[in-house]
């Protein structure tokens, strides 16, 4: 069940940065980035799949917009969650 929420957390945060739905392919790819990984947590890993993805860092604190500082938090939690179980 926590897995499914990560995911969706990792889409949602990739989606609103390209400001574009993404197709089942980037989906596909996005997850190879994350379970690819060598980072230690899932947040490190979600975070090495969204800039590996985006080719792009995530913007800084302050250049995050409310709704994106939100979507990473959710993802923070669903992360920390996931590391839980």
């Amino acid at each position: 069940m926590g897995r499914d929420e990560l995911r969706k957390a990792l889409i949602d945060v990739i989606e609103y940065i390209s400001k574009s739905e993404l197709s089942s392919t980037s989906h596909k790819l996005i997850f190879h980035y994350f379970n690819t990984s060598k980072a230690a947590t899932s947040l490190d890993k979600a975070v090495d799949a969204i800039e590996r993805y985006m080719q792009d860092s995530i913007p800084s604190k302050n250049d995050r917009s409310r709704i994106l500082e939100d979507l990473l938090n959710q993802l923070a939690y669903e992360a920390r969650m996931f590391d839980a179980e």
